[in-house]
């Protein structure tokens, strides 16, 4: 089976926002008029769209490209991954990528409020979460000022996602520095398969209170393209304190998409998009007066353009090579109140397949990065040297041994690095993969994997507060003195896969991670601060590779394939982790704290069925164990010390009139009114409740 099975017609479903956003009740009236008359019309269409999901067997032959860097059976692959499908995605009722990541086994995803989420894999969570790598057709789209991603600024029409691989474990062998916990590749749709008109409208009682989608796609002389535009505005939430956030947030963004047949063989993809958003955020900075603070509101805007162009080559006759060239360029801006930022990335990657024997099939490749940066200092952020460069180099190889007659996999891959941080980085894996039966999988790893200091660890400094104090006000800083290192992961993990009778597989994946170096705060005293107008004391925390720590756990999935279009799937994941040193001998506090924001306990089941011929159902239900910070008991930002356990579920129900228009009503976190998700102790962000959301959505292609 090829990636083409999975290409879905029709695009991703809306979710459902909560009550303390701003309800439009005017905007969800003309949504529901528009929406009818849309059903009510004839209307060009290309037939009903078949919802039923893949059967198992079809499940575990999906091409994953994301684990080794060339296509293999999922059900086949030596690592722990999970495959969200364009099926999965259109019955989901999501408005966005975060939304869609509950879906996949092991992934922590928590929603801090109407924009901003934490995500990772096997712990470590935050709001700047940074060890998951995530990537967009194999573009990184990490921020290197904090090393992990702004989930607001990395959108897309999830109608055009063809699926969404996500891979839980190390994968610095394949893709570098920063793959320490996870990669997350979401692969959009070839051009062709998009072809004619597509309009999406939402509208919610909370964010996002209007979302409109619309996409145009034709043919080309030796291919086809597509161009569409994305507009949203979100709803405000209440922040545990009673105050508005995400006020007049708004996200607008257009893209294309081009893929053609090579004159020689070979193909071509070219892709890019432009977006800018922004949105109203109550912003605390120091002042050297007392209260030695000052809050106030500030339009926070974000911006930036991408561009990717990909060549790949034929592939040669009995087993020959294949090659491949991708260029990536990508320019970010954000203006937040506390720093203001912009950001130039360059790069090209080049990679070869080739078949050696009947044995051996080699992976090897080479890439170049070239990153310019500029930060405007403020009260908050500062730095010496505003304008920075910063060079990366990479090579790896890859080669698979197949063994006792295909049934033994041993595979072997070593990446090398050099960043302007830490140097060199070498990331090796050995893996090995064994088919026990037709029906039984069974895999072992151990890897490496670095993640490189970022430009907030390495080259800024940040004035926290200024705390009140006899004889002098002290200032809290954030300080780097001398080179940081990069941060170090030791992995082994071992997994299963076994697929029963009656349409239903089983999943395993128990691991055991040691970290060592891990960047963190040591307080030193500093003298006077030599930027106050007034004499305040300086308390330097600087940043040092003192703290380790070790994390284990289990993750477990189950899935279900049976008859009237049904789909069932369930997860659990148990994760416990212990930090060394995370207070020195003076009790000073020296590490994030983050190994507490990551749930002990999460389960969470998701289903569809064809209720009737035009009708499908989708429910979901999800239960995540509390978040106790050893942080709360320092801050005094919070008017709560931990986020209690909560569950909540999903629902949504969708009618396809046959001739192009479908619509959907949908409800998000039914359960309760309101519930708390998460609070970012160690970073300060706002502290809301996540509100019950329903929404209305009309689809139309032509």
């Amino acid at each position: 089976m090829t990636t083409a099975t999975l290409r879905s017609p029709c695009p991703a479903r809306a979710p459902v926002v909560a009550r303390e956003c701003r309800p439009r009740p005017r905007r969800l009236w003309w949504t529901a008029v528009c929406i009818g008359a849309l059903a009510a019309g004839p209307c060009a269409a290309d037939g009903a769209r078949d919802l039923r999901g893949l059967s198992i067997e079809e499940l575990l032959e999906i091409e994953v490209t994301s684990a080794s860097r060339h296509a293999e059976p999922w059900g086949e692959t030596p690592a722990a991954v999970d495959v969200i499908t364009a099926d999965e995605i259109e019955r989901s009722g999501a408005t966005s990528l975060p939304e869609l990541l509950r879906l996949a086994a092991g992934v922590q995803v928590a929603r801090i409020d109407g924009s901003q989420w934490a995500i990772s894999a096997r712990g470590f969570n935050s709001l700047y979460a940074n060890k998951l790598l995530v990537m967009i057709d194999g573009r990184s789209v990490y921020n290197d000022l904090f090393s992990g991603v702004y989930w607001d600024s990395r959108e897309l029409p999830l109608a055009d996602i063809e699926r969404i691989e996500i891979i839980r474990g190390p994968g610095g062998a394949v893709w570098g520095a920063n793959a320490v916990n996870g990669v997350i590749n979401v692969i959009t749709r070839n051009a062709r398969d998009t072809q004619g008109g597509y309009v999406r409208a939402t509208a919610g009682d909370t964010t996002p209170a209007w979302l409109t989608t619309a996409r145009w796609g034709g043919e080309l002389a030796r291919g086809a393209y597509r161009v569409w535009g994305r507009g949203l505005d979100r709803g405000e939430v209440r922040g545990l304190d009673g105050s508005d956030i995400d006020a007049d947030a708004f996200d607008r963004r257009g893209g294309f998409r081009i893929d053609l047949d090579g004159r020689a063989g070979g193909r071509w993809m070219i892709s890019g998009d432009a977006f800018r958003g922004g949105r109203d955020d109550r912003v605390s900075q120091i002042d050297y007066v007392p209260p030695y603070a000052e809050t106030f509101v500030h339009a926070s805007r974000f911006s930036g353009e991408s561009l990717v162009a990909r060549w790949e080559g034929p592939r040669a006759e009995h087993g020959g090579s294949r090659h491949s060239v991708q260029v990536n360029f990508d320019r970010t801006h954000r203006n937040t109140g506390v720093y203001d930022d912009t950001a130039t990335m360059l790069e090209i990657e080049y990679e070869v397949e080739r078949a050696i024997g009947a044995r051996h099939k080699l992976a090897l490749g080479a890439g170049a990065r070239r990153l310019w940066t500029t930060l405007r200092s403020t009260r908050t952020v500062w730095s010496t040297d505003e304008d920075q460069t910063f060079d990366l180099w990479s090579a790896f190889v890859q080669d698979d041994w197949s063994l006792a007659g295909g049934d033994l996999v041993l595979s072997g891959g070593l990446k090398l690095e050099h960043n302007e941080f830490s140097g060199l980085e070498p990331q090796p894996s050995i893996r090995l993969a064994w088919r026990l039966s037709d029906a039984t999988f069974a895999w072992a790893a151990t890897s490496r994997a670095v993640r490189t200091p970022s430009r907030g660890e390495g080259r800024l400094t940040v004035d926290v507060a200024i705390l009140p104090g006899t004889p002098l006000p002290t200032l809290i800083r954030a300080i780097q003195r001398g080179e940081v290192d990069s941060e170090k992961l030791t992995a082994w993990e071992i997994g299963a896969r076994h697929t029963l009778g009656a349409g239903v597989s089983l999943d395993a994946t128990l691991f055991y991670h040691r970290y060592r170096d891990l960047l963190s705060l040591l307080p030193t005293p500093g003298g006077l601060d030599a930027r106050a107008p007034v004499p305040v004391a300086e308390l330097d925390f600087v940043w040092n590779n003192a703290s380790r720590a070790t994390v284990w756990g289990a993750e477990l999935a189950a899935r279900w394939s049976g008859p009237a279009r049904c789909a069932w799937s369930a997860s659990y994941t148990y994760l416990s982790s212990r930090v060394d040193d995370a207070f020195d001998a003076t009790g000073g506090f020296v590490f994030f704290g983050q190994e507490d924001l990551s749930p002990r306990h999460q389960v969470g089941v998701e289903g569809s069925c064809a209720v009737a011929p035009a009708w499908q159902l989708a429910v979901a239900g999800r239960w995540v164990d509390s978040l106790d910070s050893s942080l709360a008991s320092l801050s005094p930002l919070y008017p709560v010390s931990r986020v209690p356990s909560y569950a909540e579920a999903d629902l949504s129900v969708s009618w396809d009139s046959g001739r192009g228009t479908r619509l959907e009503l949908a409800g998000r976190n039914l359960l309760h009114d309101d519930h708390l998700e998460f609070i970012d102790f160690a970073f300060g962000s706002p502290a809301t409740r996540i509100p019950r959301r329903i929404q209305l959505s009309g689809v139309f292609t032509f």
